[in-house]
């Protein structure tokens, strides 16, 4: 039998939550929207990708990446520039919420699944020297290890960032 839409809102809502993620309510001047239309248009949204949340959340971070970076001198190496980096972005925030929460790599591992998270786009090297992009059907450990080994992690922003054409 399918789900309400009030039993969907809240199984969206304890997802959100054992993901570490905060809701905040935010109401922008024409300026702002603009703004944030722009600075997607750069990261490779669509435009219907604005109208989903979860992407808005992903340029509101690159935002504040970008003003930590600028002020604090935060390294840029590791500044997410593509869609495909801002989700490996999340990806690790949540899987370091998870770990900082007591879970073990397979708890995180689990949590992932359970919610049905998508893998993100990793950059795999090729035999022949090439980095080509690459995005697993499934989560695994190894998955879940790049996301919580900041050297690895560090590394597949910027090939993605690489890859994407966005240094």
């Amino acid at each position: 039998m399918a789900k309400s839409a009030k039993e969907r809102q809240r199984e969206v809502a304890l997802r959100r939550k054992e993901s570490g993620l905060v809701q905040k309510k935010c109401y922008f001047t024409e300026f702002t929207k603009d703004g944030l239309e722009q600075v997607s248009e750069l990261l490779g949204y669509s435009e219907k990708d604005l109208n989903r949340d979860e992407n808005i959340s992903f340029i509101l971070d690159y935002c504040v990446s970008v003003t930590l970076n600028f002020l604090e001198g935060y390294d840029n190496g590791i500044l997410p520039k593509t869609k495909e980096a801002q989700y490996l972005f999340k990806m690790k925030q949540i899987a370091t919420f998870r770990q900082n929460q007591g879970d073990s790599t397979q708890d995180v591992l689990d949590h992932l699944i359970r919610w049905k998270y998508k893998t993100p786009t990793i950059i795999r090297r090729r035999k022949n020297g090439r980095y080509v992009p690459r995005q697993r059907t499934y989560w695994s450990i190894e998955g879940v290890e790049l996301l919580l080994n900041d050297k690895k992690y560090a590394r597949q922003v910027q090939l993605l960032n690489k890859s994407f054409h966005v240094e």
